[in-house]
């Protein structure tokens, strides 16, 4: 792979506008600095393990801040109907606790026999998504939590819907493994071994040298924030709407997202014609009055 593979699988004037936009939208006051979503994918191609892949896929995949995606567990994976109905049976969990395989749609009820969801939808049309929660908020002291710590957790939470269908199954799979394995995890225990920012940002800085000796060059500096960044530009670009994204970035105003509308007009009007003049006005005008249009 070189880098003119890499830019062939983009129509070449939309990559070069792409990467125009994106050039302006460093320099500029409080710039942001985020992929493409071919580089990202090119990226996590020059990352060796699967869990490495994994990983960053994941804060590709939601937009998550490195502290919440070290503190996700198997539990916030909300893959099937079958993990959603765990999640509202209970919140806690033993460390023996194992995966267990539901088939039988009435065992999606509580102990009282009421139904924890409201129908069963064919797996092909379920919406999974991932729980996210703030590493500030999701320690607690031990013993029964307060009513305040209680509602500062589940304020911390967000239910962020994950919209590719490649990553969901390679999630499944991988999770499962996980879950499963020899060395297999709770449901509540942190769902990778790694454990600080930096480790995860010698991955990047390593796959980042690997392209390199590869010919393929990334014009920015990548950290860890940067899939953030790439992830709601590429929502906003898809049209979702400024304040579904503020909800699903987990910011508190809408003040937060000006980082990316202040390059987002430019971008997106990007090649578009649309004329402000009108030839003759005042005659159409007159003639629109007179009835005679």
């Amino acid at each position: 792979m070189d880098s003119r593979t890499i830019i062939a699988q983009t129509p070449g004037t939309e990559m070069k506008r792409a990467l125009r936009m994106r050039s302006l939208a460093s320099h500029m006051d409080l710039g942001i600095k985020y992929l493409l979503p071919i580089e990202v994918n090119a990226l996590i191609e020059y990352l060796p393990s699967l869990d490495q892949k994994m990983f960053i896929r994941t804060l590709w995949n939601t937009g998550a801040r490195i502290s919440e995606a070290l503190a996700l567990t198997g539990r916030d994976f909300i893959l099937t109907q079958e993990d959603e109905a765990r999640v509202l049976k209970r919140r806690g969990a033993s460390k023996t606790e194992a995966i267990k395989a539901v088939t039988n749609p009435l065992t999606f009820r509580d102990q009282t026999g009421i139904p924890l969801l409201a129908q069963i939808v064919p797996d092909s049309s379920y919406q999974s998504c991932i729980m996210i929660r703030s590493l500030k908020t999701h320690k607690t002291n031990k013993g029964k939590p307060s009513e305040s710590t209680l509602k500062a957790l589940n304020l911390s939470r967000r239910l962020v819907p994950l919209l590719d269908h490649q990553y969901i199954s390679d999630m499944k799979e991988y999770r499962y493994s996980k879950l499963t394995g020899k060395d297999r995890l709770s449901l509540d225990e942190p769902f990778w071994s790694v454990r600080s920012r930096q480790t995860v940002l010698n991955w990047i800085n390593e796959a980042v040298l690997r392209a390199e000796k590869d010919g393929i060059h990334f014009s920015i500096p990548i950290s860890c924030h940067t899939f953030r960044h790439s992830y709601a530009i590429h929502l906003l670009n898809a049209g979702v709407p400024d304040r579904l994204l503020m909800e699903m970035l987990g910011h508190k105003s809408i003040k937060s997202l000006s980082v990316y509308t202040k390059i987002f007009a430019l971008d997106r009007l990007s090649g578009i014609e649309l004329s402000f003049e009108q030839e003759n006005a005042a005659v159409l005008l007159k003639n629109l009055h007179l009835g005679e249009i």
